[in-house]
């Protein structure tokens, strides 16, 4: 009777595991997110530290991004924990 149990219970695991993954929203990813984010990062905790490093990316051309996100990082504190976070997003797969 105890085996019986225990498949009853993997199986309604399975179950409720795959409900949840069904349920689970498409995240947004990719190049664009990226820097989206990272100026939403600009508005607010690297507020200051965007007055330097966000023209010395636009000088960089299509890469600048990448150039921003160096000098925000190099900014500390907030600014880089939350460009940090924003640089995660880099490696996903845009859906």
């Amino acid at each position: 009777m105890k085996i019986v149990s225990l498949n009853f219970f993997s199986i309604f695991m399975l179950i409720m595991v795959l409900i949840s993954l069904s349920n689970t929203p498409p995240v947004e990813s990719g190049p664009a997110a990226t820097a989206a984010c990272i100026l939403k990062c600009c508005g607010g905790v690297c507020y200051g530290a965007s007055f330097v490093c966000l023209p010395m990316g636009s000088v960089t051309g299509p890469l600048g991004i990448f150039a921003a996100s160096g000098c925000l990082l190099g900014a500390g504190g907030g600014c880089a924990a939350c460009t940090a976070g924003c640089l995660g997003l880099i490696s996903l797969p845009t859906p």
